[in-house]
């Protein structure tokens, strides 16, 4: 069970466009304007593999195995790994270039085993590229911890940022290769699924989500507090782990309360005042 991009389009694609070559570009960073980032073209080639399959539209498979060949021609290629480089400086979190985006490797390890039938070379290069998951972020992996949670990151930051949403999507495409017959990653992801119902307390305002864990603690926006009860669910339905369902069920009432949402805003304003000028309100 994997996440439906297509319940979440206005979230995920807003700003999108497609290139003459038809692969996606979106602005992500100001300085860099329109960039087809790795993680961009493969969620995008995900997207259009579920249209296919809800539509049988020919056209979209043709859009996601587009996009599947670009991950190929611009993929880093070695004999134990297969890595998507972000070269340039992440400003925000301090990460300096050249640096992986586990997300985006996760996601461009699925697209590309779910075209295995298009391209049968593409299933052996799907496994290596989640091999940089199960590396500790010391030895340049994408594996951190915290105060002994362990997790997998979608930015390896120093200090750890830990963003929430990353490391469940990352949680279900390796439960989608555990169900698939992948059987590597079947103690990797138990053992890292755990540590997340353990410490999802830590992602706990009680009023609200958090994004991250990075020192600023971001609080998550109305999209991404929506993406982590749609993650939340799934992984509940996926594991029968009590702890996603209660905290499911307790993020749905900070979801449905006028006061909760008053309570978000008022302390995103604050957090921004710190981000932009160091005063902490």
């Amino acid at each position: 069970m994997i996440f439906d991009f297509t319940k979440c389009e206005s979230i995920h694609f807003s700003g999108l466009r497609l290139k003459e070559n038809g692969i996606p570009e979106i602005v992500g960073l100001k300085k860099l304007g329109y960039f087809s980032y790795p993680i961009t073209v493969s969620l995008y080639g995900i997207y259009e593999l579920q249209l296919y399959k809800k539509t049988s539209d020919e056209s979209h498979r043709e859009s996601a195995i587009r996009c599947a060949k670009w991950l190929i021609e611009n993929a880093d290629v070695s004999r134990e790994e297969v890595r998507w480089w972000y070269n340039f400086r992440n400003d925000f979190l301090n990460i300096e270039p050249p640096w992986l985006c586990g997300y985006g490797q996760a996601l461009s390890a699925w697209l590309l085993f779910s075209l295995r039938d298009f391209e049968g070379q593409w299933e052996e290069i799907a496994y290596k590229a989640l091999n940089p998951l199960f590396i500790p972020f010391e030895n340049g992996g994408l594996s951190n911890k915290i105060n002994g949670y362990c997790f997998l990151e979608e930015y390896p930051s120093d200090p750890p940022s830990a963003t929430l949403n990353g490391f469940m999507y990352i949680l279900l495409v390796l439960h989608a290769f555990y169900e698939s017959g992948y059987n590597k990653v079947e103690s990797f992801f138990f053992s890292n699924i755990e540590s997340l119902a353990m410490n999802l307390y830590r992602y706990d305002t009680g009023f609200w989500s958090l994004y991250d864990l990075w020192k600023i603690k971001r609080l998550a926006s109305l999209e991404y507090h929506w993406i982590h009860l749609y993650q939340l669910d799934l992984l509940y339905k996926i594991t029968g782990i009590k702890e996603f369902l209660e905290c499911y069920n307790r993020w749905t009432v900070y979801w449905k309360s006028s006061n909760c949402r008053f309570f978000r805003l008022v302390n995103k304003v604050k957090e921004k005042i710190r981000i932009y000028t160091g005063i902490k309100i």
